[in-house]
């Protein structure tokens, strides 16, 4: 039980930096295509 549960935390850690890093690139994104147009 304590270990499925660990491995839920972690997954939902994993996900969560996931979705920080992909809005993270489409906010540069949106920058640079600000810069070059």
């Amino acid at each position: 039980m304590d270990i499925l549960f660990a491995n839920m935390i972690l997954f939902f850690h994993l996900f969560y930096i996931s979705y920080i890093i992909i809005g993270l690139l489409l906010i540069y994104l949106g920058y640079f295509l600000k810069w070059r147009f």
